[in-house]
């Protein structure tokens, strides 16, 4: 068994994935409506004016132009092009694969468009804005913290064509701080989706169930 696979791995990886099959079920079965009406409900509850001027471009951002727009200038920028322009495209793209073949295969519909406050179309289950911003941002996270442990070393994948990192966080009380706020991002970005009414909360976990084993994937590949 390759070492980057290693039991610990694939058992993280085979309980991410039994979990979401079983919130599947559930929510194929209709076991899910009390819990999704009931976490709905709380986050309508919330709505205010200054709320939602706030949570509705934020819930926006989580489209495909910011991840595309940081992916294309990392892979732009020779210092970041294999350190971080490779591995960050490569998830990016492995997660609208995974999403849009589930949205395909279950055909969720979305909360009814009255609750909607954007504009949002295509299936409900799972949520592509809550998995990409989970896996994309905590593989970001990932990789400050292997440049930062290794001081700049080449990831393992380019071992026969070694390509160090050369620009990257340096200073550890900088890295907890980006850390923290690309955290924050991740969990207020499947927060907000319920909270613009475009998601079911069994979405949003789903995705973020789901998405412990595409990261545990994309980083057994790259590192």
């Amino acid at each position: 068994m390759d070492r980057k696979f290693n039991k610990t791995r694939l058992i993280k990886i085979a309980l991410s994935v039994l979990v979401f099959a079983v919130i599947t079920w559930l929510m194929m079965t209709g076991r899910l409506e009390g819990f999704d009406a009931a976490v709905q409900k709380f986050f309508f509850s919330l709505r205010r004016d200054w709320l939602t001027k706030i949570l509705v471009p934020f819930s926006y951002s989580g489209n495909w132009p910011l991840p595309t727009v940081i992916c294309a200038i990392l892979l732009a920028i020779p210092k970041t092009r294999f350190s971080f322009g490779i591995p960050m495209s490569v998830t990016c793209l492995s997660c609208v694969g995974v999403y849009q073949a589930l949205k395909y295969t279950f055909c969720r519909p979305r909360p009814d468009v009255s609750v909607h406050l954007l504009i949002q179309n295509g299936w409900s289950f799972p949520s592509g804005h809550s998995l990409t911003s989970l896996v994309a941002w905590t593989m970001l996270i990932l990789l400050f913290a292997y440049y930062y442990k290794n001081k700049g070393a080449s990831l393992p994948i380019y071992k026969k064509h070694p390509r160090p990192a050369e620009a990257y966080i340096r200073s550890n009380g900088k890295r907890r701080l980006v850390n923290t706020l690309l955290i924050l991002y991740i969990v207020f970005m499947g927060l907000s989706r319920i909270y613009v009414g475009v998601h079911w909360p069994s979405d949003v976990l789903s995705s973020w169930v789901l998405g412990i084993a595409v990261i545990e994937i994309m980083q057994a590949v790259f590192m």
